[in-house]
């Protein structure tokens, strides 16, 4: 961030913040405008009279001399709002303006450093600048108000002089989490039904220009997009709230496994043999043979094919009924009879599902993993039950089936290897969550457990900056 100390505001150094502000209604001392969608600068001090001051980078930065077409007899000096200025051009009320003492000549900021020819991208001719405000009907919000215009001498088109110089992207804005977008109509995809804007709920007007999100069919008028009713983030829209959206915790013990299949499933098409790494992931066989001879993942003894229900504890067992508890030696889950097909080397003890066994992919192609989206990863074992690997998403170690990246060396275990990017959790009901990789030079505590994360993945809201759960808490 970069330090300044101005003539606006000469008491303390001001600090700019590249990231757009999320104040609500935050105005810049200088001009009165809302700074959202800006670079902005606010002051370093503490002091009360100091809290939520504002300057736009473009007004902080404002020269104190300038000559002016408008009074090209004297130099204009900046001066600051000690009395009610009213601008000699546009006639407004003005907070800082530029003054010549000798003339007692008063020019606004807004009339000095104004574009009295504008090309704007929403209309196809230049709009001409019309200082004095009158009251009249804009054709790029239809709202009617008093201000100053832009006008098109060729069609009469007519806007609002602060419609002509609203900012084509908001990056951030107190009622959306993604970037915003300014629209000159309602896009074709979205004009058979009536559209209401997402903070007032009126009418959206199909050739009005309006505030849009590319990702999420968010629509906002011009005027309410810097609306903020509310502290409370619980009304945001989240377009991400949907019913296919996993929810966690999971129900039972066997829901893990079924997530894993889901999400195997869903990302890409297994296949037998040698597999294109953009579309397709190669398995180890293309069917469950009754006897796998060598396994890659257990070479000493041939697997054998069997069904979880024939096997039961020995006949000293108090209980001869009870199921034993059987884990899988690749994903490290409990092989159930929701999924009874599993292979067996009797000699090791040693278990596999059949779809771990036969069709877990032996790559992930490069993008494939929400973690680690830039290369591919291989599927790997532990050559011994008692070696390690740390996985580097949850940051605790296995000993089962886990996938490798070569060139960034990093290990990512079966389960963390088929999280989805983004869930539901009940314990954050309003918001879904999103996976993000934790910064090394921070130490987030988790929300549900109040532990100190020291590393790997969290799942954040994205609208509730606080809260983050790590992901082993997930379940």
């Amino acid at each position: 961030m970069n330090s300044l100390q101005r003539f606006s505001h000469p008491k303390h150094p001001l600090l700019l913040k590249k990231d757009d502000l999320l104040g609500v209604d935050a105005k810049c001392y200088v001009c009165n405008k809302t700074v959202i969608g800006s670079p902005t600068y606010t002051c370093t001090s503490h002091d009360i009279e100091c809290q939520g001051l504002y300057l736009h980078k473009s007004c902080a930065e404002f020269p104190q001399r300038i000559n002016h077409e408008n009074h090209n007899q004297h130099p204009l000096t900046l001066r600051p709002p000690l009395s009610r200025w009213l601008c000699d051009v546009c006639l407004g009320q003005g907070n800082f303006v530029y003054y010549c003492e000798l003339c007692e000549f008063v020019l606004c900021v807004d009339c000095a450093f104004e574009e009295r020819v504008l090309c704007h991208e929403g209309h196809e001719d230049t709009l001409q600048l019309m200082h004095r405000k009158v009251l009249f009907s804009c054709d790029a919000c239809y709202e009617e108000a008093k201000d100053s215009s832009y006008v098109c001498t060729t069609c009469e088109f007519w806007i609002h002089k602060e419609c002509a110089l609203a900012p084509l992207i908001i990056q951030t804005s107190p009622n959306h989490h993604h970037s915003l977008h300014l629209i000159y109509s309602i896009p074709d995809m979205h004009r058979y039904f009536k559209r209401f804007c997402a903070i007032c709920e009126g009418v959206v007007q199909k050739n009005s220009w309006l505030y849009y999100c590319h990702k999420c069919t968010f629509l906002v008028h011009m005027k309410c997009v810097t609306r903020s009713d509310s502290g409370s983030t619980d009304n945001i829209q989240d377009p991400y709230n949907e019913s296919d959206l996993v929810e966690f915790p999971l129900p039972n013990k066997e829901s893990l496994f079924d997530l894993i299949l889901s999400q195997c499933g869903s990302r890409f098409q297994v296949v037998a043999g040698e597999g294109d790494n953009t579309i397709c992931a190669p398995s180890t066989l293309p069917y469950e043979p009754d006897i796998i001879e060598e396994h890659w993942s257990h070479k000493n003894h041939p697997l054998e094919k069997l069904q979880y229900f024939s096997i039961r504890e020995n006949a000293n067992s108090d209980n001869g009924d009870d199921e034993r508890v059987l884990i899988c030696d690749g994903c490290i889950q409990p092989i159930t009879a929701t999924y009874p097909s599993y292979y067996a080397c009797i000699q090791c003890g040693f278990f596999l599902h059949s779809f771990c066994a036969t069709q877990m992919p032996l790559e992930l192609p490069a993008g494939t993993s929400s973690f680690h989206p830039q290369h591919f990863l291989l599927l790997k074992k532990t050559e011994c039950f008692y070696n390690l690997v740390k996985c580097e998403v949850c940051w605790f170690r296995t000993n089962g089936f886990y996938y490798h990246c070569e060139p960034c060396d990093i290990n990512i275990d079966i389960r963390c290897a088929f999280l989805p990017a983004r869930i539901k959790h009940k314990s954050h009901k309003h918001h879904s969550l999103v996976q993000r990789p934790i910064p090394s030079w921070t130490t987030p505590i988790c929300s549900l457990t109040k532990y100190t994360i020291y590393g790997g993945v969290v799942y954040e809201c994205e609208i509730c900056s606080s809260f983050q759960i790590h992901i082993l808490c997930l379940f």
